[in-house]
């Protein structure tokens, strides 16, 4: 039996202003797993507000994507799964549900680009235990590029929420897309090496 264990993880910390990439360990208590059945409510910012923060900031939501894969034989089996950091998010604002409808769009778009890595795991062919880490890292790369690019293009056009018609445009969009991709919903994909 040969068992190797690879684990990705990358964090985003979105604020109305900055985005900023950083990475950090999981801590299961201090996480929310995506959820079509549980949204965010103001009571999940459990993080200490930045005191330096840009005037014009209200709120910080962070999301981490988190992939492992572990191969048993011939098996392997990713877990690509997107995470709301309860310790790494703040509010000033704990009562606009526009800023926390905003905030769980964030959320929503790390679920979106998580199913879209499933897809792709799902999709590979050819792997190897020689090419495994290889294509899993190159196939997470280009995702994360699209989720980070998504990311700032919805706060650019939402102006970070104040754009009311364009927010939403954009709470209609993000569940459509997660729709079309409801059968990469399944935090877990099987694939074969060869």
């Amino acid at each position: 039996m040969i068992l190797q264990f690879f684990l990705f993880r990358r964090t985003w910390i979105f604020v109305f202003l900055l985005c900023v990439f950083a990475i950090m360990p999981v801590n299961a208590n201090n996480f929310i797993r995506w959820s079509p059945e549980r949204r965010l409510i103001w009571d999940d910012f459990q993080g200490t507000v930045d005191p330096n923060r840009n005037p014009n900031t209200q709120a910080i939501a962070m999301v981490v994507l988190e992939v492992q894969t572990s191969a048993e034989g011939n098996k392997i089996v990713f877990q690509v799964s997107s995470f709301f950091d309860k310790s790494g998010s703040w509010t000033i604002n704990h009562t606009s549900e526009h800023i926390l409808q905003h905030e769980q769009l964030h959320f929503d778009i790390a679920e979106l680009h998580a199913r879209k890595l499933r897809r792709t795991l799902s999709g590979m062919r050819g792997l190897t235990f020689r090419n495994l880490k290889a294509r899993v890292d190159e196939a997470y790369r280009i995702i994360q590029q699209s989720h980070e690019a998504m990311q700032k293009r919805y706060d650019r056009e939402t102006n970070h929420s104040n754009n009311i018609k364009v927010q939403e445009e954009w709470n209609r969009k993000i569940p459509t897309l997660l729709y079309d991709l409801k059968e990469y919903s399944d935090i877990t994909v099987f694939q074969t090496i060869q």
